[in-house]
């Protein structure tokens, strides 16, 4: 499956902050944004979890949510900086086992897009 983030400088998704993120989930979501803006030449645009929802036409645009969008804190705090990329039905999301790790996860991929 494949997810388009961008098509001839138009936007076609939108940055998600997860509901509970913290500082550097926050952080991810800016640079994410400011580099796809780089990449693409699109202005995306950044919302919280709670927010509504961008449409373009009567479509919702798909979403890059960053950290857990959960209202519960599932995830395990420990010393592992792993970090999962997830393709799901509107979009994709970034969560790690920590703030740091979803960082993390949103460096890796800017970095494959910028290749």
């Amino acid at each position: 499956m494949t997810f388009e983030i961008a098509k001839n400088g138009i936007p076609k998704c939108e940055i998600v902050i997860g509901k509970n993120s913290e500082l550097p989930e926050r952080f991810a979501a800016l640079e994410l944004q400011k580099y796809l803006e780089r990449i693409t030449g699109g202005q995306f645009s950044v919302r919280g979890a709670r927010e509504k929802r961008k449409s373009t036409s009567n479509r919702k645009l798909p979403s890059i949510v960053i950290g857990s969008t959960s209202d519960s804190r599932s995830r395990k705090r420990n010393e592992d900086d792993s970090f999962s990329i997830t393709k799901v039905r509107e979009g994709l999301v970034i969560s790690g086992n920590s703030p740091r790790a979803t960082l993390f996860g949103v460096y890796w991929l800017i970095q494959k897009l910028g290749r």
